[in-house]
């Protein structure tokens, strides 16, 4: 799965939202009636919320896949090659860049 520009941004809101709150709190812990204790780390806690906010996140993919489809049997999809080769070209930027240029 591809996470979009979009969403990356959300989780970074998120991210930056949870970091920028009070660090006090540890841990959060969860006991039973028996006596045990479960205790997770902020950071869980925090990887936890941003998962949560992730799932909210709809599911495009299919919609503009099904959208193409449609398109594709009325005959309708065009598409440009000098735009396939432009992000063609700026994906491989991108992977050479957070690959460390290898």
């Amino acid at each position: 799965m591809k996470i979009s520009a979009n969403q990356l941004e959300s989780i970074l809101k998120i991210y930056a939202e949870k970091s920028g709150k009070s660090r006090s709190k540890t841990s959060q812990g969860i006991s039973s009636n028996k006596g045990d204790k479960i205790s997770f780390s902020q950071k869980a806690l925090e990887i936890r919320e941003i998962y949560r906010k992730l799932q909210e996140v709809p599911e495009l993919r299919e919609q503009l896949i099904a959208e193409i489809k449609d398109r594709l049997s009325r005959n309708e999809y065009h598409v440009e090659p000098a735009k396939v080769v432009e992000k063609m070209i700026i994906r491989d930027i991108a992977d050479s860049f957070f690959s460390g240029g290898e």
